[in-house]
């Protein structure tokens, strides 16, 4: 008879002599969080799926798992099995539990492996024992968010070759991969369907979950505590067949990503048997694990919209002209939430304060002027970076919340001159790559292509003062039409200025004036902010022609230019310096 054990998230209670590796046999007791979902036809069961313990009535899965072709399966056919390492044979370690319903995730859609999570509330509390607990979700408040390149473990009863499921549990290591690189790795497969809700592992060395193991955790050890960082979606099939490709990475839904949901719902009160808590928006799914190669749809690297309107294909230079929510701001020089999702702020490290503005222009770079760095560093080298900002006030309540990462470095051009401003052009490059998403894109370059005529309308963008302002910066991004000013001109405007201020203009800059009737440009808090032209032929897809670098007594209007710095002319040194950062 098994004596009952103290129940602590995330800690064996059996002796492991050895961690078995490689698609292994697992022996009793090491994962004691593992939960193999069963479905019933007729008086036969078979193991489909995987889940997690996380308390003694919950267990955490995947959303597909609970769906057949018809829709969600009914809660009568499903069974759960705890404390089974063998498919066929049971013993006194395993115990069988009857779900009481199922909590699907309100943004699962059948067809789309977006928010593939769930939760089965069961009928009676799971009975703890050494052979059987539960792991320890993700912690909300650590530092342990940077996890790729983290080798994790995944647990299941799946293929184990080509055509049969695995009589006994299996285990094996996977690394984490970052998300771009799993996209470039395959992107007809992953373009249509990463969203920065998922996680991307494995070693591409024919180990790792397959058929059958969908909905199992991937399990990642904090201080000899193991904890459920994701959960089991979704990988290629090999070309002609219904199974897994094993030369391929596998896609997991984030479950750090979702902790906000799971704790809303997992102590939730009971509700009637026949209830199954899902959006009433949602169809059907495939209902079969990992069999079937996810169908295209226009999603890349994007999360769902809460508009439930599409999402654009990863494309650099995309203006979300009324902005990426149902409700419009609609007001004059104030950019719509989301308009322009290459924007970036900088801020002072450690302390936080707002110094800058840049262009995002790869997923590890960030295009600014070099006396930004100068702005922005304090007694540390590094800066802040913040994607996906557009109200500093209210930046916890954004739709989407922006992100903060450190820069690793900062490369300034060689030939920088701080007093006259000439090679005024910086690229810093962040400590890990960011996440795209609905607010958060690349702006495209220049191209020699690209001819930009004198008078050619320009965007600025930026966190700078306006004239009816009095403080330094605007908490809410501000747009500003501006019009393209040949160097020649502009410096000839400027020239009165020339015995006050020390100052150079060639064609390593271009100008522009302001295009509204209140002479509104670029002011203070304005350094570094990106300057776009609409690309010729293209709809609301735009590529960066300036850098706002200096300009006179912003708050005057009588004086109304602005000197740029000239994205094209440094375009050689930004792709080489680019080149280096991956």
């Amino acid at each position: 008879m098994l004596k009952k054990s103290s129940t602590r998230c995330g800690v064996r209670k059996t002796q492991i002599n050895k961690l078995i590796l490689g698609g292994r046999k697992v022996p009793d007791g090491k994962w004691p969080w593992y939960a193999a979902i069963a479905r019933r036809t007729g008086r036969c069961s078979e193991i489909v799926c995987g889940g997690s313990i996380i308390d003694k009535a919950t267990i955490l899965t995947a959303a597909h798992c609970l769906y057949e072709q018809s829709g969600v399966i009914a809660r009568y056919r499903v069974l759960v099995h705890v404390g089974r390492t063998h498919q066929f044979s049971t013993h006194s370690l395993s115990k069988t539990y009857k779900p009481d319903h199922f909590i699907i995730h309100p943004g699962y859609r059948q067809h789309n492996v977006t928010h593939d999570i769930a939760l089965i509330k069961l009928e009676n509390e799971i009975e703890m024992n050494d052979y059987v607990q539960p792991v320890c979700l993700w912690p909300t408040r650590t530092d342990h968010e940077r996890v790729v390149g983290r080798t994790g473990h995944v647990v299941g009863f799946g293929l184990h070759n080509q055509s049969h499921t695995s009589d006994d549990l299996l285990e094996a290591e996977v690394p984490v991969v970052d998300l771009i690189h799993c996209l470039e790795s395959n992107r007809d497969a992953f373009g249509p369907t990463l969203t920065s809700q998922m996680l991307c592992a494995g070693a591409l060395n024919d180990v790792g979950p397959c058929n059958g193991d969908s909905g199992g955790g991937f399990f990642l050890e904090i201080n000899n505590v193991w904890h459920i960082r994701a959960i089991v979606s979704f990988a290629p099939n090999l070309y002609g067949e219904t199974v897994c490709d094993p030369e391929q990475y596998t896609i997991y839904t984030d479950v750090s990503k979702h902790m906000q949901w799971i704790f809303e719902n997992q102590h939730e009160p009971s509700v009637n048997r026949n209830n199954i808590r899902i959006s009433s928006s949602t169809t059907s799914s495939t209902g079969r694990p990992r069999d079937t190669q996810p169908p295209k749809t226009p999603n890349k690297l994007l999360p769902a919209f809460e508009t439930e309107s599409e999402a654009s294909e990863e494309k650099c230079g995309l203006r979300n002209l009324n902005g990426v929510v149902a409700q419009k701001i609609d007001r004059e020089y104030v950019a719509e939430y989301g308009e322009f999702p290459w924007m970036v702020a900088l801020f002072r490290h450690p302390e936080a304060q707002f110094c800058c503005n840049g262009a995002l222009v790869g997923a590890r770079a960030i295009l600014t002027t070099a006396h930004c760095v100068d702005l922005c560093r304090n007694s540390t080298k590094n800066v802040t970076v913040r994607v996906g900002e557009w109200d500093m006030s209210k930046t916890e309540a954004m739709p989407f919340p922006p992100e903060n990462i450190i820069t690793s470095s900062a490369h300034l051009h060689k030939k920088y001159n701080p007093s006259s401003h000439v090679n005024n052009i910086a690229l810093l490059e962040l400590d890990h790559p960011v996440r795209y998403r609905a607010t958060v894109q690349p702006v495209c370059l220049p191209s020699a292509d690209y001819e930009v005529r004198s008078s050619e309308n320009l965007i600025a963008t930026g966190w700078g003062a306006t004239l009816k302002q009095q403080q330094m910066i605007s908490p809410v991004l501000k747009r500003l039409d501006l019009q393209n000013v040949h160097w020649e001109t502009c410096k000839s405007q400027l020239k009165r200025y020339q015995a006050k201020h020390s100052f150079a203009l060639d064609n390593s800059f271009v100008c522009a004036v302001s295009g509204h009737t209140e002479h509104k440009r670029p002011c203070d808090g304005d350094a570094g902010s990106p300057v776009v032209v609409e690309i010729p032929g293209k709809t609301e897809q735009y590529f960066l022609h300036g850098m706002v670098s200096w300009g006179y007594n912003c708050h005057q209007k009588a004086i109304s230019h602005t000197a740029l710095i000239n994205v094209l002319h440094y375009l050689d040194w930004i792709k080489e310096t680019m080149s280096k950062f991956y």
